[in-house]
């Protein structure tokens, strides 16, 4: 399992998450610590991967196995 940590700026649209999710084969989970994160997971890091590059302009962790 992957999973990386997302910092949504304020325009981002939280509604479109559960569509965006599912097309790119990934789970979600959202969380506030001081601001919303979102924590994306899955088995493939090659999916992992493109979420990444699609969300590039916003802030983001590297990465990790879990």
């Amino acid at each position: 399992m992957f999973r990386f940590t997302l910092f949504p700026n304020p325009e981002f649209d939280f509604d479109l998450l559960p569509r965006a999710s599912s097309e790119w084969g990934v789970e979600f989970s959202v969380s506030f610590d001081e601001g919303f994160v979102i924590e994306f997971s899955s088995d493939s890091l090659d999916r992992l991967d493109e979420v990444r590059d699609e969300l590039s302009f916003l802030e983001m962790t590297e990465v990790e196995s879990v």
